[in-house]
């Protein structure tokens, strides 16, 4: 992937925004972006939008091992909502209980501290991935947590 490409050899050290939601990226093109994000390649980053695209839980935990490895804190507004570009695909690729699980832990971590806005709507997370949510929002994780946005989600 070429932006990730940029991003590790310091090209774009002033990003503040980085918006690639409905782009066809899957978990692959997901790693490749996790492994240039760091607080030397991307200080300034504080909105990370990703939703529409074709990301799973392997996707989802690469870039929140990356975030939390990194720590990542200067990021304010995550997007990751619609994790699914083909309605077909669906049931086979989207953030499930996993990648929300592998979030939750990682915000415990001192990872992603300054999140104030985070969306998650419109992907197949059951009740377990909610309780996962709010069982870490409850030990301390996103505490400037100002939206929350899971619409959508299989909660019952």
């Amino acid at each position: 992937m070429k932006l990730a490409s940029l991003i590790v050899d310091g090209r774009l050290p002033s990003l503040e925004i980085l918006d690639l939601e409905d782009n066809d990226i899957d978990d692959e093109s997901a790693l490749f972006l996790a492994h240039s994000f760091s607080t030397e390649t991307t200080p300034n980053m504080h909105e990370f939008y990703l939703g529409g695209n074709a990301i799973g839980d392997k996707g989802v935990e690469a870039l929140f091992r990356s975030f939390r490895n990194n720590s990542m804190n200067s990021i304010a507004r995550v997007s990751l909502n619609r994790m699914c570009a083909d309605l077909i695909l669906c049931v086979e690729i989207n953030v499930g209980y996993e990648g929300i699980k592998f979030m939750s832990n990682s915000v415990l971590f001192h990872c992603m501290e300054g999140v104030e806005f985070l969306t998650l709507a419109g992907n197949s997370i059951d009740s377990k991935g909610f309780i996962m949510i709010m069982k870490s929002i409850e030990r301390g994780g996103f505490p400037k947590l100002e939206v929350l946005d899971m619409r959508g989600w299989d909660m019952c």
